[in-house]
């Protein structure tokens, strides 16, 4: 026996390549006399150990052979094959091919070194791939990092050691040892979805740094060896905080100036308002033509100052995406008479014809946005107006282009023999703020905002605008919509904006109870509101209105939101518990008409909503609609 034993070892002397041999239960090694030599020992230095073994290879890249030591001695792994560098007295000793073996059954391990020639392998270009790889790993800005399926390290980049303050030996370390106990469960969470899966997982985790909280966006995925085993997981996860955190104050802007258009919207339109009204109660008294003509000229000016004003609006709302249609049963012989009623006598004025053709194919009633339309449509007949020069002309037409199922394709086209647009120019005409050279904007002044305005409505409602260009010959503006035909011949209600006629709607007298805090506009409504037979009892602000709700009797409550002392959602709140029976119909009359505003309104103790500055029909018609 012994004969064979040293027959065995002579034998294995003579071979280029090393033997082990590990038992897993007892860690007991066994390792053929010519192991030393091949790794570049001394016989005295033959490993006694697979420790003493993983000693004898250089650990400039120590995650490799860790990853490869805890495979063989505790993975799923069958088989491993790995070139490592020799140890060397500052220089390397040379390459070695490491190969193993596991036989789970048996518990053992076996495996063989061997020793590779300089000159007879490409050892040189696998050094470079390793080289490079490192490299990627260690400047990349992202985390990468490797466990084992008990969660152990097997290797973590540059990155990842430098924002966790990671120093020394890493390898074989767990969550548990690197970071917080609530950071560290979420990770082993995530991680046993991966293994129990087998699928990578993407999501977002915070992890904890010097200055705080960071999230990552972190992808984690299974490595599998050839029997398809999962033998690791391999992560990567990007730091997006200062990401989020920008998107974070974006947001926050955002919300800041929302709220500081809805605080100037209110305080602009409270005052143009009282204005608006004062003159409408001016214009009706006895003036001569003199007096009339400056009353004119105060209400024209107020107008434009108020289309400006909600343009400026407008288009924040459609920035924040927050830009809502509101669909009714309309007629577009309507809309079309009461755009060519607006700017038809503007047009008259300037000596410049304005012609007005609807196709008779068109249908009677569609259901749509007919507000919106109209403001398209008022955008672009007054620049054209404006625009064309004393003698022009402005044609605004309407015809049907065909009909595809339930709906209609709709033109509306708008054409003047103005100023033209500079083809320079024409590509930008939609943006916002573009209006041609300095030149025209001199000369015609405005915001620039109404194409913009326009091209953002009709992308929301589905349809296409363009401009034909003819710089010599004025401009052309098409806008196509499709448009739902409304086939009902009865009764309907929305946004019809048609067959007004110019008699105001009658109304018997009513007991009013008006709540404003601006002391122009109570007395100016209330000026109003008397004209036309009306009781008006004012109060200043919510706690006022609810002590004269409780000793009083009134058929409608017009109330104000924005007030000191006591807002108007809050007042009317209180005033529904006070009623007996009957419910009284508070409408809100506010200055504050941003996105979302009647929304809230309405889902509150309101029942209705008018934004100032609004018109005697406007407030008439509300009137009438609630009380009848």
């Amino acid at each position: 026996m012994n004969n064979d034993s040293e027959r065995l070892e002579r034998i294995l002397s003579c071979c280029s390549e090393g033997f082990f041999e590990l038992a897993l239960n007892s860690n007991a090694f066994w390792c053929s006399p010519n192991l030393a030599a091949v790794l570049g020992l001394e016989r005295t230095q033959t490993p006694g150990s697979i420790d003493d073994l993983f000693q004898a290879f250089d650990l400039r890249h120590a995650d490799e052979l860790s990853h490869t030591k805890i495979s063989l001695l505790e993975g799923s792994q069958k088989f491993g094959l790995k070139r490592f560098r020799l140890k060397g007295d500052g220089t390397s000793k040379g390459e070695v091919e490491f190969r193993f073996l596991k036989n789970l059954e048996a518990q053992v391990v076996s495996g063989s070194v061997q020793r590779i020639e300089p000159g007879k392998t490409s050892s040189s270009a696998f050094d470079q791939r390793e080289e490079i790889l490192h490299a990627i790993l260690d400047t990349t800005t992202a985390v990468i990092f490797a466990k084992d399926r008990q969660g152990r390290y097997l290797f973590m980049n540059q990155r990842f050691r430098e924002l966790f303050r990671i120093e020394g030996e890493y390898l074989g370390k767990d969550d548990y040892q690197i970071f917080p106990v609530e950071a560290a469960e979420k990770f082993q969470r995530v991680d046993r979805m991966v293994l129990e899966g087998g699928e990578k997982v993407e999501l977002l985790e915070q992890a904890p740094q010097d200055d705080g909280l960071h999230t990552y966006i972190s992808a984690k995925m299974p490595l599998f060896d050839a029997d398809g085993s999962i033998y690791a997981i391999a992560g990567i996860a990007t730091d997006i905080t200062s990401e989020q955190k920008a998107k974070e104050e974006l947001v926050r802007i955002a919300e800041l100036k929302s709220q500081f258009l809805a605080n100037m919207s209110h305080e602009i339109r409270t005052p143009m308002h009282g204005v608006l009204v004062t003159a409408e109660l001016l214009s009706s008294s006895e003036l001569n033509d003199y007096q009339q003509g400056l009353v004119s000229t105060i209400t024209e000016s107020a107008e434009s100052l108020l289309r400006i004003i909600n343009g400026i609006f407008d288009f924040s709302k459609i920035e924040a995406n927050k830009i809502v249609l509101s669909q009714g049963v309309v007629s577009l012989r309507a809309l079309i008479s009461g755009v060519e009623k607006v700017h038809g006598p503007l047009a008259r004025k300037k000596n410049i014809e304005f012609i007005v053709d609807i196709g008779g194919d068109l249908a009677d009633q569609y259901f749509t946005d007919g507000n919106r339309i109209v403001q398209i449509l008022h955008n672009l007949a007054g620049n054209a107006v404006k625009f064309t020069e004393a003698g022009g002309q402005v044609t605004l037409a309407v015809r049907r282009v065909r009909s595809q199922g339930p709906e209609d394709l709709v033109e509306f086209v708008v054409n003047d023999t103005g100023i033209g647009v500079h083809p320079d120019e024409s590509e930008n005409i939609f943006e916002a703020f573009a209006q041609g050279d300095a030149t025209v904007t001199r000369a015609f002044s405005g915001t620039g905002l109404g194409l913009t305005i326009s091209a953002r409505l009709v992308e929301l409602m589905r349809g296409s605008i363009r401009l034909i260009e003819k710089q010599e010959e004025g401009a052309r503006f098409e806008v196509v919509l499709p448009l739902l035909r409304f086939v009902s011949q009865g009764e309907f209600s929305g946004q019809n904006v048609s067959n007004q006629s110019e008699e105001l709607p009658e109304l018997r007298p009513l007991s009013v109870l008006f709540v404003e805090d601006n002391p122009i506009n109570r007395r100016t409504l209330s000026l109003l509101l008397q004209k036309f037979g009306h009781t008006v009892e004012c109060a200043k602000n919510g706690a006022e209105a609810v002590s004269l709700f409780k000793a009083g009797r009134y058929d409608i409550v017009l109330m104000d939101i924005q007030m000191p002392v006591m807002d108007g959602i809050e007042a009317s709140r209180i005033i529904r518990t006070l009623e007996g029976g009957k419910a009284i119909p508070i409408i809100a009359l506010t200055a504050s008409a941003m996105a979302g505003d009647r929304e809230r309104l309405m889902s509150s103790s309101i029942n209705d909503y008018l934004a100032k500055p609004f018109g005697k029909r406007d407030l008439l018609e509300l009137l009438v609609r609630w009380t009848s």
